[in-house]
């Protein structure tokens, strides 16, 4: 099994069954594994992942039935532990490109007139 982006036909059995975290992508940028146990998901478990009310730890957006108009994250099924790595490690490498906050103008000194 390869991983995969979570797509609207995927439910808590369906990550049961690969027995790894779930990937969890937030507009933000930010990046984190979701342990199944946390997610409380079985074998028996039908509830869509894309209706999972996770919450972003760095920006507070939430996901689920609570998407807002700034995105909701992204999930993913991971079929590996380097997978799961990799995973993380893209986000860390990802930080470093990213633009920057469109209120704060580059260059200028804090004070100036």
């Amino acid at each position: 099994m390869a991983s995969r982006e979570v797509t609207a036909r995927d439910n808590g059995r369906t990550a049961w069954s690969r027995g790894r975290p779930l990937g969890v992508v937030c507009p933000c940028g930010h990046r984190a594994l979701v342990p199944l146990e946390r997610l409380a998901v079985g074998p028996g478990d039908m509830r869509p992942l894309l209706s999972l009310a996770l919450a972003c730890s760095a920006c507070g957006r939430r996901g689920g039935d609570r998407v807002d108009d700034r995105g909701a994250p992204r999930l993913w099924l991971l079929s590996s532990a380097a997978d799961e790595a990799a995973f993380l490690a893209a986000g860390r490498t990802s930080d470093t490109k990213k633009e920057p906050h469109p209120s704060r103008p580059t260059g200028a000194k804090e004070g100036a007139s």
